[in-house]
């Protein structure tokens, strides 16, 4: 009995640390995760049966991420780079193992939420001190023993921090403020981490908690800003404004409002945001996507081929910039490496859970599913492994926690 105690309690801590560091050092996840199946082996060994049953819904959404799988597997086969195909099938795999870990150590993911989401909390606030640090750092030099703040590289000493915000350039946005993680990835983290924010803001009855809360929130914004994702901004937008209707009344909506001035302003002065319709890299990579899934409807090119083919059109039109890492679009890039088997499976995984939290009233997993549903429009998020990790980790992570939530009710 003290054995299982103690394997339960480790396993938390493990899980706790695995979110903690997904936005510092990803990779130490990877190290973590076979202790994670010794302890999820354990815990799950008595009621393993109840688990993985039709009448578990976490087991059937569950069944909806190994058809996605499945399929990727499946266009391996079709695949000319073959060695592509296989590696972004390994990125994959944490579709399937990762889920089924967590319904292994259900009864611990629900006993210690808060810690797991906690911790998460806690190293994207880590990881936005350090990338905020790095910028002061490399920004301040010492010139005739004079302290010179520059935050920049360029040659011209007199480019405005203003101008260097709203062009976004420096050393305080993108990829040059991001130094532990790809800007949109981080930023997709941080909305989240705001998600959980929000509801421990408006259960905390402590007023001096609360304040401390809304100063973690209102720097997570800040950062949001300055990663200069948009996807991430529109996400955080509209996940700001349903949750304010849905959750807040009386005077914590200003909690809301002070979110969205931020936000607001930004949107409204970078330039960079004024070229979002224009025809830029990203809307003639999608053209071009489109254009090799129209010629490859059913099947797609294969996981392997797709920057390839995409890259092959762009040699046969002779224009625009060739393709060097990925369409940006997680939706047309599964359609065009899967086609529609694989665009339908990924669709059916956002249906399936968007229709158990409506049904169910699980509010906090729509909000989830909200944020990453628009981050896919603008990246493929499912190429890297903490994008994989993530996305299934708090899909499920919600997704049990509701259901015990449901069931105590």
């Amino acid at each position: 009995m003290k054995v299982g105690k103690y394997i339960a309690f480790l396993e938390a801590i493990l899980i706790a640390a695995m979110v903690f560091v997904l936005p510092l050092y990803w990779h130490a996840v990877v190290w973590f995760i076979p202790l994670w199946l010794v302890t999820s082996l354990w815990q799950g060994r008595k009621h393993y049966r109840q688990l993985f049953t039709v009448e578990s819904i976490p087991f059937r959404l569950f069944l909806f991420f190994f058809l996605f799988y499945l399929v990727s597997l499946i266009s391996v086969v079709y695949s000319s780079n073959q060695h592509e195909g296989w590696f972004d099938v390994q990125v994959k795999l944490s579709l399937l193992v990762v889920p089924l870990l967590m319904l292994g150590s259900k009864d611990n993911i629900i006993r210690y939420r808060s810690l797991i989401a906690g911790a998460f909390v806690a190293g994207l606030l880590l990881a936005g001190i350090i990338c905020t640090g790095t910028a002061f750092y490399r920004s301040f030099s010492i010139v005739d023993h004079h302290l010179i703040f520059k935050p920049h590289s360029y040659a011209d000493p007199h480019l405005s921090f203003w101008f260097l915000f709203k062009s976004g350039l420096g050393y305080f946005t993108y990829t040059n403020f991001s130094v532990l993680l790809h800007p949109s990835y981080y930023s997709m983290f941080l909305c989240v981490g705001l998600l959980f924010l929000l509801e421990w803001i408006k259960r905390t009855p402590h007023v001096k908690r609360q304040i401390g809360l809304i100063t973690v929130a209102i720097f997570f914004a800040i950062l949001l800003i300055i990663l200069n994702s948009r996807g991430a901004l529109l996400a955080f937008f509209l996940m700001a404004m349903v949750y304010g209707l849905l959750e807040y009344r009386g005077k914590t909506g200003y909690v809301i409002l002070i979110l969205f001035i931020p936000v607001v302003v930004f949107l409204s002065i970078h330039t960079r945001m004024y070229t979002i319709g224009l025809p830029n890299q990203r809307l003639e990579i999608w053209q071009k996507a489109w254009h090799v899934w129209t010629e490859n409807l059913w099947w797609g090119v294969g996981t392997g081929d797709v920057k390839e083919s995409i890259h092959a059109v762009h040699i046969d039109t002779g224009s625009g910039i060739p393709v060097q890492d990925n369409v940006h679009n997680q939706f047309l890039e599964t359609a065009v490496g899967t086609g529609i088997p694989g665009l339908f499976s990924l669709v059916a995984i956002f249906v399936a859970g968007f229709f158990y939290a409506i049904r169910n009233r699980k509010k906090m997993l729509f909000y989830f599913l909200l944020v990453v549903l628009v981050n896919f429009f603008f990246e493929s998020m499912l190429n890297r492994f903490f994008g994989v990790f993530f996305f299934s980790f708090f899909y499920f992570f919600l997704c049990l926690v509701d259901e015990q939530e449901r069931g105590q009710s």
